[in-house]
């Protein structure tokens, strides 16, 4: 089972935010969410990419079996 299907958005996870990740952080407080709320976002975005890639390496459509 992988963090995709058993919610790792209750692990915690240290926030250490890449440079593009530095500016969601600084957009979502300008749009008036706190860091707190900022941080659980980055985290919720990483799982999502992170599952999209597993996705993606599941389901390539040029792959011949």
């Amino acid at each position: 089972m992988t963090e995709c299907d058993h919610g790792a958005m209750n692990k915690p996870e240290p926030v250490n935010p890449s440079p593009n990740e530095l500016l969601l952080i600084e957009a979502l407080i300008r749009r008036g969410f706190d860091l707190e709320s900022a941080n659980r976002i980055l985290i919720a975005a990483r799982v999502e990419r992170q599952c999209l890639n597993e996705w993606s390496l599941e389901h390539r459509p040029w792959q011949v079996d």
